[in-house]
């Protein structure tokens, strides 16, 4: 999150306006993959003042050439999308309820949730949705999303203060719903279909919501998850948590999902913003921001090790 203060020249109302606090669109997936494609989320500016719009490019695996490419316009930012690879289908958080979209650009439906609240995150895993909703401190499970009638509701489950981020996984015969509350530092593993609570962890020692927000002239940071779906580090979690109001909060965790037992930490350096699992190599990619050029720089972690190195691209 960052903290922005719009002002304006002498003379044309002058002064400073009161601060505003606005995720850091980097927070949450802005990129979801199929076999063939990827999906790119192009987020507008609040409003899409100058007919700029949110947007999904899509962009073919092979070639890296773009395909497609149309608007998803709303009333306010997209927070992220996913793709559900039974169906084809792409689902976007930028409304009352995740939309859900077909490939070539037309809207099939919306998923409806009964509760009124904004969805934040959304992921999809065998036909299987999940998403958070932080307003309502619950998480909704759907599926069906094939119909051609209206499409069936999120089922709802309470799972704390502010569920935020949300990723999926399957152990053995059992999928498995992983949700990191930002309120509580709670890692939360949920059955699915069941709704039911497999293994949950307090993540102590980093920072909450209620302090990343809003306290002192400018502290950025979030939190980031993934799970490694596949291969000797599958169905282990990664949390990253980052913020400027402590060197020390610039943390990787990871956590295995079966036993919801912390593995270990790992201390991070410069402004690491997202992070992405590698199953093939049981390492997780570290995105880092580096103001001083402009540019993004990676990093590796190994699982089993926790060792930081360089990451090496050809």
């Amino acid at each position: 999150f960052r903290k922005i203060t719009v002002s304006s020249p002498p003379g044309h109302g002058g002064g400073t306006s009161n601060p505003g606090w606005f995720a850091f669109l980097g927070n949450l997936n802005a990129l979801a993959l199929s076999s063939t494609k990827a999906f790119f989320l192009y987020q507008g500016p609040p409003g899409h003042e100058g007919g700029v719009d949110d947007r999904i490019r899509v962009y073919d695996l092979a070639t890296g050439a773009q395909v497609n490419d149309f608007s998803i316009a709303a009333p306010s930012f997209v927070r992220q999308i996913a793709y559900e690879e039974v169906n084809s289908l792409i689902l976007d958080t930028g409304y009352q309820n995740v939309r859900v979209w077909r490939e070539d650009g037309s809207i099939k439906d919306v998923i409806g949730n009964g509760d009124s609240a904004r969805p934040m995150s959304v992921f999809s895993l065998e036909g299987n949705v999940c998403a958070t909703f932080p307003t309502a401190g619950k998480i909704g499970w759907v599926t069906g999303l094939g119909s051609d009638f209206t499409l069936p509701p999120f089922t709802l489950m309470p799972t704390g203060h502010k569920p935020w981020n949300v990723m999926m996984s399957r152990m053995s015969e059992q999928l498995l719903c992983a949700v990191f509350d930002i309120q509580d530092l709670q890692l939360s593993v949920i059955k699915i279909p069941q709704l039911e609570l497999h293994k949950s962890l307090i993540l102590n020692g980093l920072t909450p919501a209620d302090q990343m927000w809003g306290q002192g002239d400018g502290p950025d940071g979030g939190w980031q998850l993934d799970v490694f779906k596949s291969g000797s580090a599958a169905n282990t979690a990664a949390v990253l948590s980052q913020t400027v109001l402590s060197q020390e909060d610039k943390v990787v965790v990871f956590v295995a999902l079966a036993s919801g037992t912390e593995l270990r930490r790992v201390q991070l350096d410069g402004v690491p913003f997202r992070i992405a699992a590698n199953n093939a190599t049981a390492e997780l990619v570290v995105a880092y921001a580096d103001a001083s050029d402009g540019k993004t720089h990676f990093k590796k972690i190994a699982v089993q090790t926790g060792e930081v190195s360089d990451l090496s691209m050809t």
